[in-house]
């Protein structure tokens, strides 16, 4: 059964398609189907002579094309433009100058409904990395790079992400029309100005940064992803179990030699909570690729002690999402567990679910639940991760 891209919200942006200035593309995704935005930036409002979309703003700087799907192993993805401008200044005011030329250009009369929400494209660097409202060049190549570790479908060795299908430079002439060389409040980026074209699955994040959560918004997440029944719901914690511990041990899912030590991925700067989505079949997808960086287990830090670290670090956002969700469950089956029972409830769903999974296996004993990691790196050691006492 084919899962479907779950895009919650109107297409209330209006956007212009232009051609790029260049264009990247991911190697593992070079055979999915041209479409109508393939080899084109998208830029806020009307411009005279170019081919009109609607889009859904999805968080500070994306805004994604429902109509524009693919099919990747059985799942739907919509196409996401990431870069196309900010909807928030970075600092406090506006630029008043800049702000009225780009009330000239937003000229959204080609469609009535449409919602002129300011985009701020601004030379101003952000992060020390990249221009705030589109992408850099360094952090578009680094999710290229990223894509192209996919080794099934949109994963790499079971670690779901949104891929980087394509990498569109900002028209030169765009960039001069709309002042953004001149548009910065103190720091000044000066590389190329780039988006990113990624497959999302939803827009429906873990706890933050979009109108659907499923932390805060739980019911209302599962009639958009038609969960109707207590089978429908076993198999959406299923999948969210399995997904989530991937991404909580993706440093074991890359690990490969390097001449430091052994090297695996690593999320900085970004969290479960508002960097991942999750598909209507309940898999996480982790979203923001230029967040995910290179790290060493070596003298230093043991490679124990980097998967440890890793995991600890994001599991409250896990279990929190699998708490509501076996509440929701019980709450369906009319049943009021105690919290011991649903401890034990959550050790053997978590060890059903990591059951096909080769680089972890559960160990349950009369006392607790511990998950033993194996390294993709052949003879490294194997590593107990802490999971549930009983």
């Amino acid at each position: 059964m084919q899962s479907p891209a779950v895009i919650a919200g109107a297409e209330r942006e209006a956007y212009s398609a232009t051609p790029s200035e260049s264009i990247s593309v991911a190697s593992k995704f070079a055979g999915l189907p041209q479409h109508d935005l393939s080899g084109m930036t998208v830029i806020a409002g009307a411009l005279p002579g170019s081919s009109q979309w609607m889009g859904v703003p999805d968080d500070n700087r994306t805004a994604i094309f429902p109509d524009i799907t693919f099919d990747v192993d059985g799942r739907l993805y919509a196409l996401a433009a990431k870069g196309v401008g900010a909807r928030t200044p970075l600092y406090g005011g506006f630029l008043q100058d800049w702000a009225s030329t780009l009330g000239a250009r937003r000229d959204n009369s080609f469609n009535s409904e449409a919602v002129s929400i300011p985009r701020y494209l601004t030379s101003e660097i952000w992060l020390g990395e990249a221009p705030w409202g589109a992408q850099s060049e360094s952090s578009a190549k680094d999710a290229l790079e990223i894509t192209d570790l996919v080794t099934d479908g949109c994963a790499i060795n079971g670690f779901y992400i949104c891929p980087v299908i394509e990498v569109e430079e900002y028209p030169s002439t765009v960039l001069q029309d709309l002042h953004v060389e001149d548009t910065f409040w103190f720091r000044k980026y000066h590389g190329k100005q780039v988006q990113e074209q990624r497959l999302m699955p939803s827009n429906i994040r873990l706890f933050h940064q979009s109108e659907y959560t499923l932390g805060a918004t739980l019911a209302g997440v599962l009639r958009l992803f038609h969960i109707e029944s207590i089978e429908d719901l076993d198999d959406f914690i299923n999948h969210f179990i399995a997904s989530g511990m991937a991404a909580l041990t993706v440093f074991a899912r890359t690990a490969r030699a390097s001449p430091w030590g052994i090297q695996g991925l690593e999320l900085r700067d970004v969290w479960l909570d508002k960097d991942c989505v999750v598909a209507s079949d309940g898999t996480l997808h982790f979203c923001d690729l230029e967040g995910l960086e290179w790290i060493v287990a070596g003298q230093d830090v043991s490679l124990e002690q980097r998967v440890q670290r890793q995991f600890g670090r994001s599991f409250y956002e896990f279990m929190y999402g699998l708490d509501i969700l076996l509440r929701e469950r019980e709450r369906l089956a009319e049943k009021t567990p105690s919290q011991a029972e649903r401890r034990q409830d959550a050790a053997t769903r978590i060890d059903l679910a990591l059951a096909p999974d080769s680089f972890l296996h559960c160990e349950i004993n009369s006392s607790c639940v511990d998950v033993v990691v194996e390294c993709a790196i052949a003879g490294a050691e194997q590593v107990p991760l802490h999971v549930i006492d009983l």
